[in-house]
């Protein structure tokens, strides 16, 4: 069995039934007084499942991916650190033997390595019921999209994307923390090269006014219909057969973390836009970026 069917097994009971509705019918049954049993034991309680909406099904679901998705991720966490040790292998190597080139591809190696393993962090940092607190300190925005850029530079011009960063009136410094703020770039970039599968465009523009922030990342892509776009930052909603749900819901996540917010405009045809807004910052004279 490929790990796709495994995976969608996962989510079902031996009748093929989704587990979040006999998750819900031992619910019902429970509440009416019955000592919990397998569903199909249960006809009266299979019935009160049959009445319960969308939306609590939908929630029983998101849980359970949530659930499937920590095993998965924790799973990672051994291969990754293994991965970061042959890493600093290779590079005490290459510091002797290898060309310039080869450690910068090194390095490039090195900083998707640490990306993954933090992104992994922080999603198991989500599930928590009480996160901890973020470590905001003054940043440029552009110069973490900077960072982005370099490292997904192979993939932006594999799938011919033009990335343009712009500073707008009031640009400044944010509040932020910078791996939360490159996950945030990393999925909505991520999103923008999907929606644009022959190449386009993809612009970032910093302002801001009266303490804030606010930062723009807007691509020419195919656009979302507005049933689609009230629904792109639930828990498990996507429209991507590869997708999984949870990046956009994180990014927002991760924005409310820093105290921010994020929010999306689109039309088909038109193109999306995320807005994400950060409290205003000063940075340090020796870190401000040249005028």
């Amino acid at each position: 069995m490929s790990a796709q069917k495994e995976s969608a097994a996962a989510l079902l009971d031996p009748a093929g039934r989704p587990k979040a509705k006999t998750a819900a019918a031992a619910r019902a049954a429970k509440a009416a007084g019955k000592a919990p049993a397998a569903a199909e034991a249960l006809p009266e309680a299979n019935a009160a499942a049959e009445q319960l909406t969308d939306e609590e099904i939908q929630a029983d679901m998101q849980r359970l991916i949530g659930c499937h998705a920590m095993e998965i991720i924790h799973d990672l966490r051994a291969p990754v650190a293994a991965l970061q040790a042959n890493l600093q292998l290779w590079r005490m190597r290459l510091q002797k033997t290898g060309s310039a080139e080869d450690l910068r591809r090194l390095e490039l190696l090195e900083k998707l390595a640490r990306m993954i393993g933090d992104r992994s962090g922080q999603f198991m940092e989500l599930q928590r019921s009480k996160p901890s607190e973020a470590q905001l300190h003054p940043l440029d925005p552009l110069r973490v999209m900077e960072q982005v850029q370099e490292m997904l530079h192979s993939l932006l011009l594999l799938r011919r994307v033009d990335c343009r960063l712009c500073r707008g009136p009031g640009a400044g410094p944010a509040l932020a923390e910078e791996q939360m703020l490159k996950t945030i770039y990393i999925n909505l970039l991520d999103n923008a090269v999907h929606a644009m599968p022959q190449g386009g465009s993809f612009c970032v523009t910093l302002s801001g006014s009266k303490g804030i922030r606010r930062i723009e990342l807007a691509d020419n892509g195919c656009g979302m219909e507005p049933n689609t776009l009230a629904r792109i930052f639930t828990r498990g909603f996507t429209t991507r057969p590869d997708g999984n749900g949870f990046g956009l819901a994180i990014c927002r996540l991760l924005a409310e973390r820093m105290h921010g917010e994020l929010h999306a405009e689109s039309a088909p045809g038109q193109g999306t836009r995320f807005i994400l807004t950060l409290a205003a910052a000063a940075l340090p004279e020796e870190e401000r970026p040249p005028l």
